[in-house]
């Protein structure tokens, strides 16, 4: 019922629905990006690729993005986890020095 395509080198960009017997162009939006309502998704150029967006504008990520941005927040949290055992340890330490033992506190 739709079709698109998409010209890497020229950056053209065009989009058909079937209306009847006979494709109409689908009309860009004032972003430059047309709607599929099959997907329930716009399809616009962005960094000279054809992308996917949301209702509300949104990128879609792709799944090597969406990977990426797990690896990052996976790493950032490791990095949180190991600023709070440095805390805790640092506090244990202390209280030692105080002469109190942190395994006897809670």
């Amino acid at each position: 019922p739709e079709y698109f395509w998409f010209a890497p080198d020229s950056l053209e960009f065009m989009g058909y629905r079937l209306i009847g017997h006979n494709y109409q162009e689908i009309s860009l939006t004032n972003t430059n990006k047309r709607w599929s309502e099959e997907l329930g998704l716009y399809l616009g150029v962005e960094g000279g690729k054809l992308r996917y967006f949301t209702l509300e504008g949104e990128l879609v990520p792709t799944p090597q993005e969406t990977a990426l941005q797990e690896m990052a927040a996976a790493k950032q949290e490791t990095l949180r986890a190991e600023q709070e055992k440095h805390r805790a340890d640092t506090l244990a330490s202390y209280l030692r020095s105080l002469g109190i033992n942190p395994e006897n506190i809670g």
